[in-house]
């Protein structure tokens, strides 16, 4: 049955036409944007304990006209969406029960991995991971 339904809407040309492409790529700087959140971390002496991460899918400049983040309540709260409202940022969730994995993730796994080296090195009572996370990839 589930290859008779995607025959069907595989040959349906207003189904097609209808459809959302799934990787559009960007053509110009900030057009999409990917953003997450990486915590908990130590609470720094300003009382921070996470990450915000967000890339550019294209580039480096200016502000984004599209967000893309998971549906933790910072990213749903009415601040946030006030706030990509005000900017002119059409802001987009991932699916409740399909996450799919991103290029954010894997950045959080790589700040993960440099953090802990870090903190390796400098020891547990020299490790100040604010002074570290001033990083514009």
């Amino acid at each position: 049955m589930k290859t008779d339904i995607r025959q069907y809407v595989g040959g349906c040309a207003d189904c097609q036409l209808a459809k959302e492409p799934r990787n559009k790529l960007p053509v110009r700087p900030w057009e999409n944007v990917i953003v997450d959140v990486y915590c908990p971390l130590p609470r720094s002496h300003k009382g921070n304990n996470c990450i915000l991460i967000l890339i550019d899918t294209f580039s480096k400049f200016m502000g984004p006209e599209q967000l893309v983040s998971d549906n933790a309540s910072y990213f749903i709260s009415k601040l946030f969406k006030d706030t990509c409202f005000e900017l002119g940022i059409k802001h987009i969730t991932t699916s409740l029960y399909y996450p799919s994995p991103n290029l954010v993730q894997r950045v959080n796994k790589n700040v993960k991995l440099a953090l802990l080296s870090k903190k390796t090195y400098y020891g547990s009572s020299n490790w100040h991971w604010p002074t570290m996370v001033r990083i514009r990839c």
